[in-house]
């Protein structure tokens, strides 16, 4: 078949065009093409996330402090300080105390106010998920595996809060110490590092006297850490500021309505608690209160009632068995264990899984001891069969 010359052909044509893309070949072409689709998915995915953080961002609350005690007038005095740098900053304090607001509240202050507020929470994960949630994880084409962008490269130029950072092995404290110090991190699988301009906030649930004495943060993370360290006191400490916390904490489930003053009775009641799980347990009797008071205001006789209950409630999930230990403190340690089991189950109707939560096991190993302890329910004991 005859061809004008100087005309290319439709295969040379195609064979140019694959050349163009560096490819010797069609199925080499598919594979470019590939990648390069799976790279922009990836890029798409992440420009999400940094869209949702950034919607998060804007619907968070500006965040009061409460500050009627000289300790919380202290306190918002170092976090205003620390707002004005870029230094990461540790914040401490018992559960409940509200170490997460204020990282808000500092984020509020600074210059990046106007950028994306990210969380991640360091103990709700393994540490294979937390490194790859962390740092990330490279693409690597000997397991299959895709490109995760972690935490550290989301948050590029904005402010990145990791709770409960006491929960981190020792290894991977030491590569969010490097990160901290170089400012460049690898991804999982990786080799390449990357470099991300984050402002830190860390969280962890110890006081500085445990810190000091080592176990808990790497010497190293800690001594970095600790010319920026931010301590929370707990509620019992600061009982200035109850009648703030209910008149804030009325602000927000009044959606802006008038408040009435909190009166002396409902504020003497409040002060006679120790409040062992600080704000928060304060905040969860109020919700309780006023949910079951007839109109919008917290009544002393529901308040009350409410916080008589809850009392008693945390007394039998947490210090119920004491009393039948100190009975048995002249037995073996075997004996011991076995009514410290059995009175917890007694206080719980025999629920294993809430008796294993207070244990502090899980509900299989619960039901082992159970097993060798001979502590079972007369309902778990087999019938007798001839």
């Amino acid at each position: 078949m005859l061809q004008h010359s100087g005309v290319p052909n439709l295969h040379d044509l195609q064979m140019e065009k694959i050349k163009s893309f560096g490819a010797t070949s069609i199925e080499e072409l598919r594979r470019i093409i590939k990648s390069a689709r799976e790279s922009e998915n990836h890029e798409l995915k992440r420009r999400n996330t940094l869209f949702l953080s950034s919607l998060r961002t804007s619907c968070i609350d500006p965040v009061e402090i409460i500050q009627e005690s000289p300790l919380m007038q202290h306190v918002a005095g170092i976090a205003r300080r620390i707002a004005q740098s870029n230094e990461p900053v540790l914040i401490l304090g018992e559960k409940g105390t509200g170490k997460s607001k204020l990282a808000k509240y500092i984020f509020q202050m600074s210059d990046r106010k106007d950028r994306i507020f990210i969380e991640y929470n360091c103990s709700l994960t393994d540490e294979i998920q937390n490194a790859i949630g962390i740092f990330g994880r490279a693409a690597t084409s000997a397991n299959n595996f895709h490109r995760v962008y972690g935490v550290l490269e989301t948050a590029h130029h904005a402010t990145l809060l990791l709770k409960s950072v006491d929960a981190l092995s020792y290894l991977l404290q030491l590569q969010l110490l490097d990160y901290i110090q170089t400012g460049s991190f690898i991804n999982i699988e990786g080799k390449i590092p990357h470099m991300s301009f984050v402002r830190l906030h860390l969280t962890a649930s110890v006081t500085p006297e445990q810190l000091e004495e080592g176990g808990v943060l790497h010497r190293q993370l800690w001594n970095r850490l600790r010319d920026n360290v931010i301590v929370l006191p707990r509620l019992v400490e600061r009982k200035q500021d109850i009648p703030g916390l209910v008149g804030l904490f009325c602000r927000h489930r009044m959606q802006g309505k008038p408040v009435s003053r909190l009166n002396e009775e409902i504020t003497a009641l409040l002060e006679s608690y120790s409040w062992p799980g600080n704000v928060r347990e304060l905040f969860l009797v109020l919700d309780r209160a006023l949910m079951l008071s007839q109109d919008e205001e917290i009544r002393l006789d529901v308040l009350q009632r409410v916080l008589g209950e809850h009392i008693n409630r945390t007394k039998s999930m947490e210090d119920i068995h004491l009393e039948d230990i100190y009975k048995t403190a002249g037995t073996n340690l075997k004996n011991l264990k076995t009514e410290h089991i059995r009175s917890v189950l007694r206080n719980v109707g025999w629920d294993k899984k809430k008796a294993a939560e207070i244990l502090g096991v899980t509900t299989r190993t619960l039901t082992e001891k159970i097993k060798g302890f001979q502590a079972q329910h007369p309902e778990d004991v087999p019938e007798n069969r001839e």
